[in-house]
């Protein structure tokens, strides 16, 4: 069965592109999508789509075409701000048959946001460096000698 992947945002990552391409071996195709048809990443690949940005509101149903129209099996968003968009859509593609490789909506919310991560780690028993929210807390914790220099 043909494999046909899409790298969406795939702005400069020809070696992303080559990879697939690789790996695929011919049992499919390596698209690369982005908004910019000068994009590095677009001349390695088996084919180039030209998409609008992700933040337009024509996106999704533009990207969904491109897959349908081009058999795409699995999209590979290659910008972290897209993979929001894409989790809480996922449903769409997957009703297509088209795999949408991103976490869940909220582990992507949990890696967008330091203090969510911290208090993830700590609370599933991973080590993390100590965390603050603001200026004071900092200073309470150098008084309380709680910690020390050198801080980043």
């Amino acid at each position: 069965m043909k494999q046909n992947i899409l790298f969406t945002c795939a702005g400069r990552r020809n070696y992303l592109i080559n990879y697939f391409k690789e790996a695929l071996n011919g049992k499919g195709l390596v698209l690369a999508a982005d908004q910019d048809p000068t994009a590095a990443a677009l001349i390695d690949a088996d084919k180039a789509i030209i998409l609008p940005s992700f933040s337009e509101s024509h996106y999704l149903d533009a990207l969904l075409k491109a897959c349908l129209d081009n058999e795409v099996s699995a999209i590979i968003s290659l910008n972290d701000h897209e993979l929001p968009l894409l989790a809480d859509n996922r449903k769409i593609f997957e009703d297509q048959g088209i795999r949408i490789l991103v976490s869940d909506s909220e582990v992507i919310d949990i890696t967008y946001d330091k203090w969510k991560t911290h208090n993830f780690l700590i609370s599933n028993g991973f080590n993390s460096p100590k965390s603050y929210l603001n200026y004071e807390d900092v200073i309470a914790a150098i008084e309380a000698g709680e910690l020390d220099f050198p801080i980043v």
